[in-house]
């Protein structure tokens, strides 16, 4: 998700890291069959079941180490041993056990086991995008998987008991409040060796799993590993600039490429305000390029009515970005 404004990004990362402690929480209250007006209560169930699964001297830790070795064995036993050790450590988190495990108060072994094959919206499991970084680190030269390494040994994931102090002092609220390690933001206040891991991390199967950009992740910068979804939460009075933001996941080898899905890109705005004028002349002048480089002048209020036709959200996001406002998302392009 791109924006401008340092204020801007951090009141994105406060929404959406409140949305989607409030849909983890749905989610296990459902499951595991407890009142959700009880977050703490509910939290701690899931705490308590990561623990009571993963911990060092558990069956299920083992187990499960066992089979994600299987999908990375190609990377020789140091490399496959550290790879399985981050993977205990991401599906220890709340965020990870409700997505990927079919939650239950008697939920054993094998029903995390089978969360590994548990497919996300893209088709995709987490076992086959294990595969899948495991074929990237093997690609990679030694210094570079090191730091690979570090980097998601390193980075927050604390559940949801993390508090901002955790954090780069630039990512943190106002507020102090709590927030979801899944949801990390780089700007040009963020340190370069954070904003420099979290790029790494971004590409990989686990946190962050929503990255809130300045213009310093909008060029020469890969991001197209594990994402293609691109929301421009801030438009641009030129194209170009959109355009070189969706490059960073509408690139070779993305993950929308091996998923045989399209890139979808967000262009939300306020309508009946600045907002709706800038969508509506940065649309007219991309057609206007396109129509210099050959393609159909199709320009005209019918066809930005058309381009302006509702894409809906990701649940998550359209109830932390829409709150009472009404927002238009744009349009989905295919490789």
């Amino acid at each position: 998700m791109f924006c401008f404004y340092v204020e801007t990004g951090r009141a994105l990362r406060s929404h959406i890291s409140r949305a989607l402690r409030a849909e983890i929480v749905s989610r296990a209250s459902r499951a595991l069959d407890m009142n959700p007006a009880r977050e703490t209560d509910v939290l701690a169930e899931l705490e308590r079941i990561g623990e009571r699964l993963l911990r060092s001297d558990a069956r299920g830790y083992q187990a499960f180490r066992d089979r994600v070795r299987a999908h990375t064995a190609r990377l020789g036993d140091p490399t496959s041993e550290q790879t399985a050790e981050i993977a205990v450590r991401f599906m220890r988190t709340p965020s990870f056990l409700v997505r990927f495990v079919e939650l239950s108060r008697d939920i054993s072994v094998d029903d995390l086991l089978t969360g590994l094959e548990h497919a996300d919206s893209s088709g995709s499991t987490l076992a086959q995008r294990i595969g899948a970084f495991a074929r990237t680190l093997g690609q990679k030269v030694d210094v570079e998987r090191e730091e690979l390494l570090a980097a998601l040994t390193s980075i927050q994931t604390g559940g949801i008991a993390s508090t901002a102090d955790h954090f780069d002092p630039s990512e943190r609220s106002h507020h102090r409040e709590v927030l979801l390690p899944n949801v990390r933001l780089a700007n040009g206040g963020v340190r370069p060796d954070t904003r420099r891991r979290l790029m790494l991390t971004f590409n990989t199967p686990f946190f962050p799993e929503v990255l809130i950009a300045s213009s310093v992740m909008a060029e020469g910068v890969d991001l197209h590993q594990q994402c293609r979804h691109v929301i421009h939460h801030d438009l641009d009075w030129n194209p170009s600039t959109l355009e070189q933001r969706t490059g960073r996941v509408d690139r070779i080898g993305s993950k929308a490429e091996g998923v045989n899905l399209p890139v979808v890109i967000y262009e939300p705005y306020l309508a009946g305000t600045h907002d709706e004028k800038m969508f509506r002349v940065v649309k007219d002048r991309e057609r206007w390029f396109g129509v210099v480089m050959g393609e159909t002048p199709d320009s005209g209020e019918w066809t930005t009515e058309q381009q302006a036709a509702r894409v809906p959200l990701p649940a998550a996001l359209a109830a932390a970005l829409t709150m009472d406002l009404s927002l238009t998302p744009i349009s989905e392009t295919r490789r």
